[in-house]
């Protein structure tokens, strides 16, 4: 998630929420070294569009190394959703700030404590 304002031009990146599909698929290895990529990607990304709030990327890590991007949210991303319960500012909180150009709180990427820790199932069907 990226939170972008107009006013302050201000661009904070919320923390990556790694998802693993129910396809039988091998889990990522070597996460923390993707992780800087997909950053720089989602932030070459954001500075092409117009607009301030929250802007969900989506992401797509394939077998070559290669980045790809699924899906561009200018919106709270269900992705994000975690960050409700998780995190010590919700995505939601984050768009509000972003649009009406306000700082975020001291720590806001946190989780809301040391021991937090969060899962997030889609239920399809």
């Amino acid at each position: 998630m990226i939170k972008k304002t107009v006013i302050s031009a201000a661009t904070i990146v919320m923390p990556r929420a790694h998802r693993k599909e129910l396809t039988g698929l091998k889990a990522l290895k070597g996460i923390g070294r993707i992780g800087s990529r997909a950053r720089r990607l989602g932030l070459k990304m954001q500075s092409t569009f117009p607009g301030c709030g929250i802007f969900g990327v989506e992401m797509f890590y394939l077998e070559t190394g290669e980045l790809l991007i699924n899906e561009i949210a200018p919106r709270p991303h269900n992705s994000g959703h975690y960050t409700i319960d998780a995190c010590v500012t919700s995505q939601f909180e984050a768009h509000l700030r972003s649009i009406l150009d306000l700082p975020m709180p001291k720590n806001f990427t946190s989780f809301s404590t040391i021991t937090t820790n969060a899962i997030m199932l889609n239920v399809l069907g």
